[in-house]
């Protein structure tokens, strides 16, 4: 029967209301009524029937919208609220470190807007006023216990290497190496083994502060002796002027390392600009399957000690994007170390601290943390407790692809293609497989102007083409790209 009763809400068909007003007609003018649809009262049938139906439409939405598996919108935003759930609204990407270069004295204003180079649809703006300074280039220095007769050595910044450098090389061939690796096109070298190398980060790589060099490889011997090195900053790097910034739309802006640099608001003074991290990505407003799922988590609090409920509790925590628990309920340590009657919980993101506060909250009594972090919560009797988590292991990887195009693709489809790369990436889930073929190269579909995609992907840099099996990736463990502009190496024919 339709309407409410004790199995739910029934909704009356079009076609049941059609026959009922028939019958009522019927009833009332006799049974040879002409009710055909071209008839005067076939038109009224189908008038008033449609005008019904409408209303039991409606009368079925505001039935669901008093479930949270049924309503939408705001009518899902209201039902959730009863239990204390929000919606997450949308935010916008920010940068926090947004180098400006320029004339000194020059004031760069608030609300600047600069884009990312091969993506000019993201836009972010300064949030404060700056005049920019003199700043001060980088400078280190390398010293030897003794001139070297023998041997070789490298250098590495931010994990690259140079080549193999020779125990006998000038400033000038040394310059010429490490200006070769990608970070790196204006550095100054001078002096010798025996004063020692002096580096100045110039050009493009002055007025910032910089790594310290690392000797990633020393086999220099000054005869049976070997030689060691040190390498020292003796003056910090210090930018012209530094700025935090925000996008200018909400959703997931990606602005990987190195590439908001195109200054779309002229500014008297302001000649060049970079970003020293990759942006901080913003999110679109929470859809309602995600606020349903959330919801559900969060109500697993109430179940305090159980894996969910202590999940649940890590996912409230600001900026933890996910967590994963796994727990061990035997009597012995299990394959991974962890003890009996122990959990680990895998955690992306957020603060330290506050992950060990909410383990605090949520674990069971007499029940041990397990992982590779460490923190301390005081409780209200003033007895300090030692708890631990993991941070998911990074899995670096490196792709290459090589993107044949056409006419109509754009001037900077090079950076568009890293772009959509780096996002992807960005979005996997701890524990979540690289799977290349569909889901990795379906990304580029909406890229204009792509004809053909070759592609490599592995965990050492410049993967060749043509190398493009799945990525593995272990429940422990999270793929990530490090370093967009140095990982995802892009080739356009």
């Amino acid at each position: 029967m339709a309407g409410l009763s004790s199995s739910g809400f029934q909704k009356k068909t079009l076609n049941e209301i059609k026959a009922e007003i028939e019958t009522s007609l019927r009833l009332a003018f006799g049974e040879f009524i002409n009710l055909l649809p071209e008839s005067t009262f076939g038109q009224v049938v189908g008038i008033f029937s449609e005008r019904e139906s409408l209303i039991w439409d409606l009368a079925e939405e505001v039935y669901n919208s008093q479930y949270p598996d049924t309503a939408e919108g705001a009518a899902l935003d209201n039902v959730v609220s009863l239990t204390g759930t929000e919606r997450i609204a949308a935010q916008k990407s920010r940068i926090l470190a947004q180098l400006l270069f320029g004339t000194v004295g020059s004031n760069v204003p608030a609300g600047t807007i600069v884009a990312v180079d091969g993506n000019p649809d993201a836009r972010f703006l300064t949030d404060a006023d700056v005049t920019l300074v003199a700043g001060a280039n980088e400078v280190q220095r390398i010293t030897f216990s003794a001139v070297p007769g023998s041997g070789s050595w490298k250098l590495s910044l931010d994990g690259e290497e140079t080549g193999t450098l020779a125990f006998n090389i000038s400033a000038a061939a040394l310059q010429t190496a490490l200006n070769t690796l990608t970070k790196l096109s204006g550095v100054l070298v001078t002096g010798d083994f025996t004063a020692g190398f002096t580096i100045t980060f110039a050009g493009d790589d002055g007025k910032q502060d910089q790594p310290l060099l690392v000797v990633a490889l020393n086999t220099l011997m000054n005869g049976p002796t070997a030689v060691t090195t040190t390498v020292t900053q003796l003056t910090a790097g210090v930018p012209q002027g530094q700025v935090t910034m925000t996008a200018e739309v909400t959703g997931p802006i990606p602005a990987p390392r190195g590439t908001l640099t195109e200054i779309v608001t002229p500014v008297t003074g302001l000649d060049r600009t970079l970003n020293l991290e990759d942006a901080e990505v913003g999110r679109a407003v929470e859809t309602d399957a995600e606020l349903r799922l959330r919801r559900s988590l969060e109500l697993q609090k109430a179940g305090a000690a159980t894996v969910e409920a202590i999940r649940a509790k890590l996912l409230t925590v600001d900026g933890v994007r996910q967590a994963i628990v796994f727990e061990n309920d035997d009597t012995i340590a299990d394959l991974d170390g962890r003890p009996p009657k122990s959990f680990e919980a895998f955690v992306q993101g957020g603060d330290d601290q506050e992950i060990i506060d909410a383990l605090w909250e949520s674990k069971a009594a007499g029940i041990r943390t397990f992982g590779t972090e460490t923190g301390s919560k005081v409780d209200t009797q003033g007895i300090s407790h030692t708890l631990r988590f993991s941070r998911p292991v990074e899995k670096r990887l490196f792709i290459n692809v090589k993107v044949t195009k056409d006419f109509s693709a754009s001037a900077s489809l090079a950076s568009l293609v890293r772009n959509a790369l780096a996002t992807f990436v960005a979005g996997l889930q701890i524990g979540q497989d690289v799977v290349v073929y569909p889901t990795l190269i379906s990304q580029l579909n909406s890229i204009q102007g792509i004809v053909d995609v070759e592609i490599g992907i592995g965990l050492t840099a410049a993967p060749p083409l043509g190398q493009d099996d799945n990525i593995p990736v272990a429940v422990n463990e999270i793929a990530v790209i490090d370093d967009a502009t140095a990982d995802i190496l892009v080739t356009v024919v």
